[in-house]
This record gives structure tokens, sequence and C-alpha cells, in this order.
């Protein structure tokens, strides 16, 4: 008798293993379909589709949904956009790099302003002063205050020379990357990433 239900609990035991390694397999086949039926797939084998499916950087589609310059929805190949984003390998890494990227702007900032300051249209003492917001906005150590943001705008709000320098300085950073129709190949617009 005590064999026969030892045998029965081993019986149920091994049955429920069973339906859960099938179950297990159901849902992960489920999973996989679900995954894989996230993107389209182009005639060349190229996954496309909006990058905010995915989890990480690798589960990205190869081609990836964006809107072009010129307002026509299209792709930029996966490759193109991790390469124009400077995609960082640690968080020390990324941080480097945007600090660099702002030093940039800054001092492009700078650059054109010297133009301004030539031509008449800001004083020197102008240019110094949006100069040092510009640098205290930048400060990646220290998040911006709310005042000083809505400073730094209304200075710009008041002079359109200034706001469009200060535009343009933001464009150095900026790399523009080609937008394409679904087929990957035919180009449609452009992206700027930065």
């Amino acid at each position: 008798m005590i064999k026969q239900k030892k045998m029965a609990i081993c019986a149920v035991g091994a049955s429920t293993a069973i339906a859960l390694y099938v179950l297990m397999t159901s849902v992960m086949q489920h999973a996989d379909a679900s995954f894989s039926s996230t993107y389209g797939i182009n005639n060349d084998g190229q996954t496309f589709g909006s990058a905010t499916l995915a989890a990480d950087y690798e589960s990205e589609p190869d081609l990836i949904l964006v809107q072009a310059s010129n307002g026509k929805e299209g792709y930029v190949k996966k490759e193109d956009l991790h390469s124009a984003e400077g995609v960082a390998s640690s968080p020390a890494e990324a941080v480097e790099q945007q600090i660099e990227k702002e030093q940039n702007q800054v001092q492009a900032l700078r650059d054109r302003l010297d133009y301004l300051i030539a031509d008449g249209i800001i004083s020197k003492e102008r240019a110094d002063s949006v100069i040092a917001q510009a640098e205290e906005l930048s400060n990646p150590y220290a998040a911006p205050e709310e005042d000083d943001v809505q400073r730094f705008s209304d200075t710009l709000a008041v002079n359109p020379e200034l706001e469009k320098e200060f535009n343009e300085a933001l464009k150095v950073t900026e790399a523009t990357i080609p937008v394409y129709d679904v087929d990957g190949e035919t180009v449609i617009g452009e992206f700027s990433v930065g």
C-alpha cells in the first residue's frame, strides 16, 4: 500500500513536471512569435519598426522608425543611429561624452557671438553674460534651477539674432543621418541626432 502511494506521488510529480515543461515551452514559443511579429520584415530580411518596443539595443529592429526633418516618416539604420549617438559603454563614458558635447556647444556659441560683437549687434559684456549663463546651465554636476533656465530663455527671446546663433551653436554637435523607405535603400530624408 505504501509502495503504491509512493508510486502515485511519483507519477503525479512526473506528470506535473511534464505539464509544466509543456506549458513553459508553449509560453516561450508564444513569446518568441510575439517578439518576432512586433517588427515587420522587408524583402531583404531586415526588421523594421519602432525602437520603443525593444528591451535593449540588441533587440532593436534593423531599421528604426523616425520622422525625417522634411516631415516624412521613414527608417534609419540601427548602426547609423548608434554610431551618431555615440552609444556609451559605461555611465562614466556617457558623462564624458555629454561634457564634451556641451563644451563644444558653448565654444561654438562663443565663436558665433564673436561675429555678433564684430557686427555691433551685441556688446562684449552681453556676449560674456550669455556665455556665462550657457556654461552654468550645461554644468553636468548640477541640475539647472528653473529660474536660471527661464532667465536664459528670456535673454534669447529679446534678441532674435542671439537666439538664432544659439540654435546654430547647438547644431555643431548634431549628426545628420539618412532616412530610408522601408526597403532600407531609398533615401527619403534626413534625421538629426544630437
